[in-house]
């Protein structure tokens, strides 16, 4: 098996080297740099495929071809970056040269200089200035935003907090966003705007711009009490399909970590920890032209996580009954359907219950989505005979 996985992962290698202009050896490198970087000090400036750096980093010279760079500090591109770039920052990432393409992921990103192509942004806090240009479009994922420069795509975002736009976009413009301020916006193409507030000043001056008003959800007790109910009697029905006896998937699973528990959190977030930072590689790979590798990887990967999260009462109540049913209440007859429907009700409801209650709702519901991964990949995994 180890075998058969090291000539998948060579022949990976050696496949994207060949579509790319990114060398199969600096893959299978990284540069570490243990202070502060600035390229242009440096006696041999080669740049390798992916680069750690572990205080603030200055690009200050050109870099003829792609890579990833990781900066603990502050991350500033101030020259040219040729080709696609993965640029991750603890700190802010600041780009006052030219890059080709990038992603970018930072707590705060600012850009005063020029994209050539096409940019994927996830920042809480991002701001592009007057004189900042975007050659292609741009997909945002962002807290608050302030676009004052020129976009010569489109602007697709989605915003949780504020999106102010004093510059120019020509093409079309689509978000979601709380608030949004574009009275002083220059916008050529369409416009689709979702958002909580009525923008009647952007109707009068873009008359066939698309709004959709979103409405503020407020639940009580009783459309909360109404929500769980159903949603335990729908676990109950698929918990009962799930245990039935010609089923012995459930089994499978705790005859797997019945002598290791760690093998159902292990895996969990080994799945779920790198999330942001597989999908951005995979999105690479896509703009290398890979996608036929891509695409089935990323929608096999996000389906094991939104599975794992959004079904995780199920999947970890599921694997509790069976627990309780065979090794906590072994004398307790589950045999009928009532008893059986009670027990699973029961797990089910407590289950969701402590992923509403407030302050520890968040915490919860992490744990169950690590635990439901962890069940997942180990009911895919075949447990090796010995």
């Amino acid at each position: 098996m180890r075998k058969k996985l090291l000539i998948v992962c060579l022949s990976f290698v050696m496949l994207f080297g060949f579509c790319t202009n990114v060398n199969a050896e600096d893959l299978l490198e990284v540069n570490i740099y243990e202070e502060d970087y600035i390229l242009s000090e440096q006696k041999t400036p080669e740049m390798l495929f992916i680069n750690q750096f572990t205080g603030k980093t200055i690009l200050d010279e050109d870099v003829n071809k792609s890579g990833m760079y990781y900066s603990i500090g502050e991350l500033q591109i101030l020259k040219s970056l040729k080709g696609v770039h993965i640029l991750i920052s603890n700190d802010t990432v600041t780009i006052k040269g030219n890059v080709d393409n990038a992603v970018i992921i930072a707590p705060n990103v600012v850009i005063e200089g020029k994209i050539n192509g096409d940019a994927i942004i996830y920042s809480p806090s991002l701001f592009i200035k007057e004189n900042a240009e975007i050659a292609g479009d741009i997909m945002v994922s962002s807290n608050q935003m302030e676009m004052d420069g020129k976009i010569n795509g489109s602007l697709i975002a989605s915003i949780t907090e504020s999106l102010k736009i004093t510059g120019t976009i020509t093409k079309n413009l689509r978000v979601q966003a709380s608030s949004i301020d574009a009275n002083d916006a220059n916008i050529l193409g369409k416009i689709y705007v979702k958002t909580y507030e009525e923008m009647p000043s952007l109707l009068e001056k873009y008359p066939e711009a698309k709004i959709d008003i979103l409405q503020v959800k407020t639940n009580n007790i009783e459309s909360v009490i109404i929500q769980g109910v159903l949603t335990v009697a729908i676990f109950v029905v698929l918990g009962l399909l799930v245990t039935r006896k010609d089923n012995n998937l459930v089994t499978k699973v705790l005859n797997k970590v019945k002598d290791n528990t760690a093998s159902l959190v292990l895996p969990g977030v080994a799945i779920l920890l790198p999330a942001v930072l597989v999908v951005s590689l995979l999105l690479l790979l896509c703009v290398f032209g890979l996608w036929i590798i891509a695409v089935p990887v990323l929608v096999i990967y996000l389906a094991i996580i939104l599975t794992a999260c959004m079904l995780s009462v199920l999947i970890v109540g599921t694997v509790l009954f069976e627990t309780v049913k065979y090794k906590v209440i072994k004398n307790y007859e589950t045999n009928t359907t009532i008893k059986k429907i009670g027990l699973l009700a029961l797990i089910y409801t407590v289950l969701y219950v402590l992923t509403v209650i407030p302050f520890i709702a968040t915490y919860v519901s992490i744990i169950l989505s690590v635990i439901s991964a962890g069940i997942l990949m180990s009911s895919l995994v075949k447990k090796k005979q010995k």
